[in-house]
């Protein structure tokens, strides 16, 4: 069971991440735009950790 955790762990991760995707495919300006704010979010954490 120890071994099965991660894995079911990264199982769990990937369908939440493709439900919340397939939102996104069907309307590419909202897909652009969830980019971008990635994009934002992951700029800020790098200034935040001063990788910037």
């Amino acid at each position: 069971m120890v071994i099965l955790r991660p894995i079911l762990t990264v199982i769990a991760i990937s369908t939440i991440n493709t439900f919340c995707v397939i939102p996104y495919i069907i309307d590419d300006k909202k897909l652009l735009q969830h980019r971008v704010q990635i994009d934002e979010i992951n700029r800020s954490i790098a200034k935040l950790q001063g990788k910037n």
